[in-house]
């Protein structure tokens, strides 16, 4: 006979996050005794809509951020708390040359803040946000390693670059020098 729950006012679901079912602030996902397996997937195989997930196991407490479209096993839990990630909003604004000129990334349920500024060159000039310090602002090089401008950054570059991740086709030296003198 099961004794009272840790978490009572968390919805018991098998469908987790996937369209057509009840929202919530967190799932748990019930499995066997061996492992839970979730799958970040819609009903009809596309990736999850809802975005962003961290999964723990209630037994071994191992955390996951699991991305839509992806597939997790948690091994030795059998019930996985599931948790959405807050959804940020990245804008980006450019100069009327075409060069990026500053991201914005705002979050209204969290209320994070950044801004991010950039030279006409491409470099970090100046990036700020609400929940550090900013103790690195004048020191472009640790502003640009920085976890979270690497993070709001990547928002920005799927969205506006999608291509960003694809392989350039490599020119042969004579095609260099055809596109430099402007040959046909």
């Amino acid at each position: 006979m099961p004794g009272p729950s840790l978490y009572p006012n968390i919805q018991r679901s098998s469908h987790g996050y996937r369209k057509g079912h009840t929202d919530s602030e967190s799932k748990i996902i019930p499995g066997d005794k061996s492992g839970t397996t979730i799958s970040m997937k819609e009903e009809d195989g596309t990736p999850l809509e809802k975005g962003s997930i961290e999964g723990t196991g209630l037994t071994t407490g191992k955390k996951v951020v699991m991305k839509p479209g992806e597939t997790h096993v948690f091994k030795g839990d059998s019930e996985v708390l599931e948790t959405p990630l807050a959804q940020k909003k990245s804008k980006a604004k450019y100069r009327k040359d075409g060069t990026l000129k500053k991201v914005v990334t705002k979050d209204k349920e969290t209320g994070y803040k950044s801004k991010i500024k950039f030279d006409k060159t491409g470099r970090i000039k100046s990036a700020k946000n609400n929940r550090t310090k900013n103790k690195h602002k004048k020191s472009k090089q640790r502003l640009s390693q920085s976890s979270w401008v690497k993070e709001d950054m990547a928002e920005t570059t799927e969205k506006h670059f999608p291509t960003a991740g694809k392989k350039e086709v490599v020119k042969t030296a004579e095609e260099k020098r055809n596109e430099t003198y402007n040959r046909i």
